[in-house]
């Protein structure tokens, strides 16, 4: 995040109000006290066409190759743990999570918070613009 505001020529005042969040919430996104919602992550990448992956320092590709998804988060999920070879019990082990959150992206169509995206992403060997649903 620090990257792009720099990128951009942006201070937290003006990057803040350019993206339509919270002066606080950008402080402390920068400052390491949490993540931005998964949703303030789909704007700003839409907004600036910056892959999320670059904003987390996990990819050195800036520009988003925008394809916005017309699967569900949990489809999505599927078939990059599919893929990796993983069970659902195995997500359970390696991520943390349990399979009452997995059953509420099913049933209810429920997103987990980003530090689960970022968790998938990393056991999965997936990005987090695929599983955010915008990109490949």
């Amino acid at each position: 995040m620090k990257d792009l505001l720099t990128d951009l020529g942006y201070n937290i005042e003006a990057f803040s109000k350019e993206a339509g969040v919270g002066r606080s919430d950008v402080y402390h996104w920068l400052k390491g006290d949490y993540n931005p919602s998964p949703r303030s992550l789909i704007r700003i990448a839409e907004k600036y066409n910056v892959s999320v992956d670059y904003m987390f320092g996990f990819s050195d590709r800036k520009e988003l190759i925008f394809k916005k998804s017309a699967l569900t988060f949990y489809e999505r999920f599927t078939r990059s743990r599919m893929l990796a070879g993983f069970s659902c019990y195995k997500i359970w082990q390696e991520c943390g999570i349990g399979q009452a959150a997995m059953s509420r992206w099913k049933t209810l169509g429920c997103i987990p918070e980003t530090e689960v995206f970022l968790k998938l992403a990393k056991c999965l060997g997936c990005t987090l613009d695929y599983l955010l649903g915008i990109g490949e």
